[in-house]
């Protein structure tokens, strides 16, 4: 008798759905972007840009140095989608709305693979490395 294990690339997908919920709570500052053209360059930011989300939704982005943004996000399976909020002084439209494939997440770090357009960024895939600092 002869038994076949093996793990697909869903189990890792599932593994990503069942942690993302819980994992993603806290702040997370931003490591580094990189999209086609090399990695992008957030050196000139007074600040290191950084996403804190809240257990009941509510998420503050800090981008730049730019004033903090309140906003809200959700997760569903392995979509992180954000959207901050219109009235702030912030015009940074681009800003605004964020959907993205959360392609890993553990305790320490995330990586989220972004829609197009994020970040300004049109017809370019941009990959967001996140560690977690609390």
């Amino acid at each position: 008798m002869f038994l076949f294990t093996s793990c697909s690339e869903d189990d890792s997908t599932d593994k990503i759905e069942e942690n993302a919920k819980e994992s993603i709570i806290g702040n997370w500052i931003w490591i580094k972007a990189v999209n086609e053209n090399g990695e992008m360059d957030f050196s000139d930011c007074p600040s290191t840009p950084s996403f804190n989300f809240y257990n009941n939704g509510d998420l503050v982005k800090q981008f730049c140095g730019n004033a903090k943004r309140e906003g809200e996000y959700l997760v569903t399976g392995n979509i992180l989608e954000l959207q901050h909020d219109p009235n702030s002084n912030y015009n940074d439209v681009h800003l605004d709305r964020m959907r993205a494939t959360i392609e890993k997440i553990t305790a320490e770090e995330m990586i989220l693979d972004l829609e197009n357009g994020y970040l300004g960024y049109e017809g370019k895939t941009v990959k967001l490395y996140l560690e977690k600092v609390n």
